[in-house]
């Protein structure tokens, strides 16, 4: 995974240290707000922020792998348990703690 981001940072122009992903977005249990990669500011993150380009960058390329991931998982269970009358349902829980919005 850490390959395909320095690949797409790459062909978007960014170098190292950006390659290794934001720094600052805290890790599995911080919430939004506790993390410098979701405030915004002059000055505050240095540019590398949701809402700068380097990080609308990597939003969109993690959310695509997160689909992608979502989309292989249910592909193999389909051919699990569709042979056996067993259909598939999944909810996906989207965070809107901090209304980003990635288009444009």
């Amino acid at each position: 995974m850490r390959k395909s981001w320095e690949d797409e940072a790459a062909e978007q122009g960014f170098t190292i240290p950006c390659c290794v992903g934001p720094q600052t977005a805290g890790n599995y249990i911080s919430r939004p707000q506790e993390t410098q990669f979701f405030q915004t500011g002059a000055g505050l993150t240095n540019g590398i922020c949701y809402s700068e380009t380097y990080g609308k960058t990597f939003l969109t390329w993690y959310s695509k792998n997160l689909v992608d991931h979502g989309r292989n998982v249910l592909e193999i269970a389909d051919k699990i348990f569709k042979p056996r009358g067993v259909q598939i349902a999944t909810k996906v829980r989207c965070h809107g703690e901090i209304g980003l919005t990635l288009a444009g």
